[in-house]
């Protein structure tokens, strides 16, 4: 069933992410940077995501220190609404709600391009109800997901998000990014 987006609390984004799983692979950090995605990087100004997106509004995180833009938009022709989070040092986390259940195809589309950015997945978990759900991470920490149920996650390691993304992948994906990230 496909999660409506909160704009009162981009948290809620999370709360969509992945199933728990049957089988699992798991492999080291990744050698390749997740230093931002496409061609917004850590620490750009909300200014700067504005001139190159019109499109945005600004939302209420409800999580202290983290402002918000958000709008239409699509990750790799996927249409998705599209969540910047700013903490004070610029941007932080970037996360695409799609906006329609992501097909087997989406979803290998997607990691298939991960693939391409980060390398293999630090771990990868098939479902058992919420869909499948992929972890990438690197030697600093970083770390980006796809979730099959309709989520992709980019986010710096110490963003104020990042619990948010560590207690909703250990709900429902059983995995431990604190864990994953070391």
């Amino acid at each position: 069933m496909k999660k409506i987006l909160v704009p009162a609390l981009v948290s809620a984004l999370i709360l969509s992410a992945c199933g728990s799983s049957q089988s699992a692979s798991s492999s080291s950090s990744n050698a390749q940077s997740i230093s931002g995605f496409d061609k917004y990087t850590w620490g750009m100004s909300d200014e700067d995501i504005k001139k190159s997106d019109s499109n945005l509004h600004e939302i209420d995180t409800g999580i202290d220190g983290l402002t918000a833009l958000t709008g239409d938009g699509s990750i790799y022709n996927i249409p998705a609404t599209v969540t910047y989070c700013f903490g004070s040092d610029g941007l932080e986390t970037i996360a695409y709600e799609t906006t329609a259940s992501m097909s087997d195809d989406d979803y290998e589309k997607l990691c298939d391009s991960f693939i391409d950015l980060y390398g293999q997945a630090s771990v990868s978990k098939d479902s058992t109800g919420w869909g499948k759900c992929s972890l990438w991470t690197d030697s600093d920490k970083d770390y980006a997901y796809v979730s099959q149920m309709d989520e992709v996650v980019i986010s710096e390691h110490d963003s104020k998000y990042t619990d948010n993304a560590a207690d909703t992948l250990n709900e429902f994906h059983e995995i431990d990014l604190k864990s994953e990230l070391g």
